[in-house]
C-alpha cells in the first residue's frame, strides 16, 4: 500500500496498556489483552518508520452510549427498568468514560489528520474523568429526567483492587471535537434504558 501511496496509518489502542494513559504508577497492562494491544503498537510503527509513513496512534477509554457492550450500561437498564437498586462494586476505581459520539467525532478528525502531519503523533481522548461511584451517579441523573423515573444507587465499600486504581486519557476530548452536543449525546443514550423499562412492563 505505501508503494501506492499510502501516507499514514492509524491504530486504535487501549488504556488498558501499559506505560499508556496517565494514574497510579507503574502503568501496568490491566491484563494480556492491554499487553498484545501495547506490543501491536510498537510492532506497527517500527514498520511505518521504515516505511516513511505517519503513524497515528488512537488510544481509546471507556466508552458507553447506543451499541456498547452489555456490561455496566445494560446492568443499570436492566435494575432500573425493575426498580431495584444498583449496587456498584467498584465505586473507588477513577476511570475515564467518554461517550461513543464524543469519541468518534475525535477519531474522525485524528484520522483525517493524519498523512498531513508529523510522522508519529497520538491522541488520547478523554471524556468524564472521575471514580466510577461518581459517574454512575451521573448516568443516573442524565437517565432518570429523561425516563421520569428514580434511578437509585448504591456505591459498596470497595475492599479488593486487583486493577489500578486510577487509569485516565489525557486529551479532553471536548476540545478536539468542539461542535459535540453533550445533551444530544446523553437524549441518544436513554432509549436503551427505555426499551429496558419497556420489556419489564411486558413480562
Amino acid at each position: 500500500m505505501s508503494a501506492r501511496g499510502l501516507k499514514g496509518v492509524v491504530l486504535t489502542g487501549s488504556y488498558f496498556e501499559y506505560d499508556e494513559g496517565a494514574g497510579s504508577q507503574p502503568l501496568v497492562a490491566f491484563s494480556s489483552y492491554g499487553v498484545s494491544k501495547g506490543l501491536t503498537a510498537q510492532i506497527v510503527r517500527h514498520h511505518c518508520g521504515g516505511l516513511g509513513i505517519s503513524f497515528g496512534k488512537f488510544v481509546i477509554p471507556h466508552p458507553f452510549g447506543p451499541l456498547e457492550q452489555p456490561r455496566l450500561g445494560a446492568y443499570l437498564a436492566k435494575v432500573w427498568a425493575t426498580d431495584e437498586v444498583a449496587e456498584i462494586k467498584t465505586p473507588t476505581y477513577v476511570r475515564d468514560n467518554i461517550h461513543v459520539s464524543l469519541l468518534a467525532a475525535c477519531y474522525r478528525r485524528f484520522v483525517e489528520q493524519t498523512g498531513c502531519a508529523p510522522t508519529v503523533r497520538k491522541l488520547n481522548p478523554s471524556g468524564y474523568v472521575e471514580s466510577q461511584g461518581a459517574f454512575v451517579e451521573r448516568v443516573a441523573k442524565e437517565i432518570g429526567r429523561r425516563t421520569g423515573r428514580e434511578c437509585r444507587v448504591t456505591l459498596m465499600r470497595q475492599t479488593e483492587f486487583p486493577e489500578p486504581i486510577i487509569r485516565v486519557n489525557m486529551d479532553p476530548a471536548q476540545q478536539y471535537a468542539a461542535n459535540w452536543d453533550e445533551t444530544a449525546a446523553w437524549d441518544s443514550y436513554a432509549p436503551q434504558f427505555e426499551h429496558a423499562i419497556s420489556l419489564a412492563r411486558a413480562s
